[in-house]
């Protein structure tokens, strides 16, 4: 193979990288969107979540009384059984419950998607940077 056809090859496996590489950015993006949009869902269910709750919560009658002192540590024990219960039911609670953990399951995806996505692009790089590297040495 001459240096020409050498030179030829490169350049044209160097228009195909970049063509990949602005393929990989745009995938990347369109991830990175997706993943502040699942944050931004999440940040609002679990505020809804801490609301009901709290709302749960006022509304439960305990021997113990409110939290404070002494029956502290037995009225947490107590309230994370209750939430736990009530979020497998079919009321609101339960509903923002499962939404949640759905939500976050699909952002946990998101970010797996996302590290494959920035490893495609990294490996691009590195190509086209052996690429140009190559194209410098035989452009010499």
């Amino acid at each position: 193979m001459t240096k020409e056809e050498l030179l030829t090859n490169l350049l044209n496996g160097a228009g195909q990288i970049r063509a990949d590489l602005n393929a990989a950015a745009e995938e990347l993006n369109a991830y990175l969107e997706q993943e502040t949009a699942f944050k931004l869902t999440l940040q609002e269910l679990q505020e809804s979540k801490d609301v009901l709750e709290a709302t749960i919560l006022l509304a439960e009658e305990t021997p113990e009384g409110r939290i404070n002192g002494s029956n502290e540590p037995k009225r947490k024990r107590q309230t994370t059984v209750l939430l736990a219960e009530l979020a497998g039911g079919d009321d609101a609670y339960g509903k923002v419950c499962r939404e949640h953990q759905h939500t976050a399951k699909q952002l946990e995806y998101i970010k797996l998607d996302i590290a494959q996505a920035t490893n495609r692009y990294s490996a691009l790089r590195n190509q086209a940077r052996l690429v140009s590297s190559a194209l410098t040495a035989l452009g010499s």
